[in-house]
């Protein structure tokens, strides 16, 4: 039964299938990895908010930046 639902698994949604496989190994040779991939799992979470930030920040610049110019423009 658990070769069916891996086989099927794996045609319906390979990614998770890989995901899960390789989870499923690393727990089982090394048991240091697994915190690792966690903590890189938070970092890439982090760094996607600072992302997030940066491009709420540039938007910003650009609106200003288009304000200033429509501005410069009327008094022309």
């Amino acid at each position: 039964m658990e070769n069916f639902l891996g086989r099927l698994l794996a045609k319906v949604a390979p990614r998770a299938a890989r995901a899960l496989t390789t989870l499923i190994h690393v727990s089982e040779e090394d048991d240091a990895l697994l915190p690792k991939v966690i903590a890189y799992e938070n970092q890439v979470r982090e760094l996607r908010q600072e992302i997030d930030e940066l491009r709420k920040d540039n938007l910003r610049i650009a609106e200003l930046y288009d304000l200033v110019f429509e501005r410069l423009n009327q008094r022309l």
